[in-house]
């Protein structure tokens, strides 16, 4: 069985000037369809990403461009879909992620956008959340989501 968390058209800066390669030793590709993969230890958790916030419904575990958004209740910070592509600097900041390597060939996904000078991001590591309902969301972490790609 093919575990898929979910699909994303790259659209992050790839930090560092370290290669990001996917599970068959390719280069990411900008514009182009992966897969991210958890790592072993994290097999057993699916993360959603939705158009809106995690109350509204829409098809789950698919993302095209990602903005970050924060919960009023909780006051945590969560990825959904409808970010805008392109356009770097302060009106898009939410949208701009990183991939940072990891450990032993795994990456992790970091949101701590350089698209703005002045802009000062309270950064931090994309990893899973848990909400009251028993659901498992992608948001701001203290630990980082150790992931792999493969390409859809």
């Amino acid at each position: 069985m093919k575990l898929i968390i979910f699909t994303f058209i790259l659209s992050f800066v790839l930090s560092t000037k370290a290669v990001i390669l996917d599970t068959d030793g390719n280069e990411l590709k900008p514009n182009t369809e992966y897969y991210i993969l958890p790592s072993a230890t994290a097999l057993c958790r699916r993360a959603h990403l939705r158009e809106t916030t995690k109350n509204s419904s829409c098809a789950e575990n698919v993302a095209e461009v990602w903005t970050l958004v924060s919960d009023t209740d909780t006051g945590k910070r969560f990825v959904k879909i409808g970010g805008v592509l392109g356009n770097p600097g302060n009106d898009t900041l939410a949208n701009w992620f990183n991939i940072q390597e990891y450990m032993n060939g795994l990456y992790k996904l970091v949101y701590c956008p350089t698209v703005c000078e002045t802009c000062k991001p309270a950064c931090g590591y994309l990893g899973i959340v848990n909400d009251d309902d028993g659901g498992l969301w992608l948001a701001i972490t203290d630990e980082p989501f150790a992931c792999a790609f493969t390409k859809a």
